[in-house]
């Protein structure tokens, strides 16, 4: 979202002069509000899912989630000796997992991995087979000929980390912890 702003006032030449001093107050502006665009961007991750399946739960992620749309209409497909494909992956699908990712990575304190061989090569690379399973380091992803993703997170310990800061931003919307009030 911050992303798109930012696009926006620039393509439509609403920004300050470029001079050194603007610049670096630009940069020492999204230096200082790092946190914030970064739970911004957990809370903008939550809001993108579905909450037509039971396991994307409304107040916290799970430990599964349900991708709509992970891919597109299955045909059969020339490719696999003519018969049916996974169909192709939905690009903004594999961008909202590949954002999933990225928060993962800052979580454990990894540098943001390359986009370029994540969840779409990853997903991409099953199309093709009978097998509907993808892997990367944070995710499992399930393909379905519906054209949905079942995605199980394989770290809980991460996935507790954005449950932490989606609960101080949405105080009383997570569920208390066992054997807590």
């Amino acid at each position: 979202q911050a992303r798109k702003e930012w696009d926006d006032s620039i393509y439509s030449g609403k920004f300050p002069p470029f001079t050194r001093e603007n610049i670096a107050s630009t940069f020492r502006n999204l230096h200082g509000a790092r946190d914030d665009i970064f739970d911004r961007g957990v809370i903008n991750v939550f809001k993108q899912l579905s909450w037509d399946y039971k396991t994307n739960r409304p107040f916290a992620f799970g430990k599964r989630i349900v991708i709509t749309r992970m891919r597109g209409e299955i045909k059969p497909g020339r490719e696999s000796g003519g018969g049916p494909t996974l169909g192709h992956v939905v690009h903004d699908s594999s961008a909202r997992l590949e954002d999933l990712v990225r928060v993962f990575s800052i979580l454990e304190g990894k540098p943001e991995p390359d986009h370029r061989g994540g969840i779409y090569f990853a997903v991409s690379a099953i199309k093709n087979t009978t097998d509907g399973d993808a892997k990367t380091e944070y995710l499992s992803i399930r393909s379905f000929r519906n054209g949905n993703g079942h995605v199980t997170f394989t770290r809980p310990d991460l996935v507790e980390k954005m449950n932490r800061i989606l609960a101080n931003h949405f105080p009383g919307q997570l569920p208390h912890a066992k054997g807590t009030l």
